[in-house]
């Protein structure tokens, strides 16, 4: 790939534009250039409503000279970043916020119980969401400077390695808040039974089991797709479905718990429900009945 390799493969600039955009697919496509490189000049006939191939003329060949950013600079790619750096600022910026302010609220909680240990309190489930969307959008605050490193100014390995940490924290969310729920629905006085404290324990080992993959195998994916195209910007397919096939079964395995114990606790609230309703239906019977004229209960 590269200039002379240009030169090798095509006959001009028009055959070039009509490989790239038209004749070469997702699976088939060759790079041209070494990512983020491309030829010079493709504003000039790429825009949002497609590429003008009657101006494929115009693109420098043979060249390398510029990046997919400046190439992409038309189309909105330096506006979708500063829109997504500002987006995660403030997520980030209110998390943080958020996470002090649950902080403090479970210290001044445990000091009104007598109990205040600076330092000892397990923090809760709202504090440790909050913290997965501290490291999740600061994850995204740096990744989107260079999202798909078009730029150059770190590798595609690099940013797939920030959203895979990014994504692994969004996976952990809905397990700490399906273990709290199975918790509490579990919960028999004050103590949670014993398949609920399992459950706990076997979270952390399941989140820490995913970051690993997530994170693992999105590098791997990026090494293996650039050896095997021989330069960067592309992810090798098997690992990637391996990822996704273990990421998926981690969550049908946390979907059949959440239904499982919210069927327990609809049926629960439903027998609650008629019981409540029984025994105000008995206890108006009974009202009527005593009061009911002197012959009544209440007046013998």
């Amino acid at each position: 790939m590269g200039p002379s390799a240009q030169l090798e493969r095509f006959d001009g600039p028009n055959d070039l534009v009509r490989y790239v955009c038209s004749t070469s697919t997702r699976t088939s496509y060759d790079p041209v250039c070494p990512f983020p490189y491309i030829n010079g000049n493709w504003g000039a006939i790429v825009s949002q409503s497609g590429t003008d191939f009657s101006k494929a003329g115009e693109v420098d060949f043979p060249s390398c000279n510029i990046t997919f950013a400046t190439a992409l600079h038309e189309v909105g790619y330096d506006l979708e970043r500063w829109l997504q750096i500002c987006a995660s600022f403030m997520c980030f910026a209110g998390s943080l916020w958020l996470s002090v302010k649950l902080r403090g609220l479970r210290l001044k909680v445990r000091k009104a119980a007598g109990r205040h240990q600076t330092g000892a309190a397990a923090p809760s489930p709202s504090e440790i969401i909050a913290w997965l969307n501290i490291l999740s959008s600061l994850c995204q605050l740096v990744c989107w400077v260079d999202y798909w490193g078009f730029e150059h100014i770190w590798s595609y390995t690099m940013a797939s390695c920030l959203k895979a940490v990014s994504a692994s924290c969004m996976i952990a969310i809905p397990m700490v808040i399906i273990t709290k729920s199975v918790e509490l629905i579990s919960t028999v006085g004050l103590v949670p039974t014993a398949a609920a404290a399992r459950m706990k324990d076997a979270n952390i080992i399941v989140i820490i089991f995913s970051f690993v993959i997530e994170v693992s195998l999105s590098v791997l994916e990026c090494v293996l797709g650039e050896w095997r195209v021989g330069t960067g910007g592309a992810y090798d397919g098997t690992v990637n479905a391996v990822k996704s096939a273990v990421n998926g079964t981690i969550y049908l395995c946390y979907a059949a718990a959440a239904v499982h114990y919210g069927v327990k606790v609809t049926g629960a609230l439903q027998r609650s429900s008629t019981v409540d309703r029984g025994d105000s239906m008995h206890s108006a019977g009974n009202w009527r009945g005593r009061g009911s004229g002197v012959g009544g209960e209440g007046y013998r």
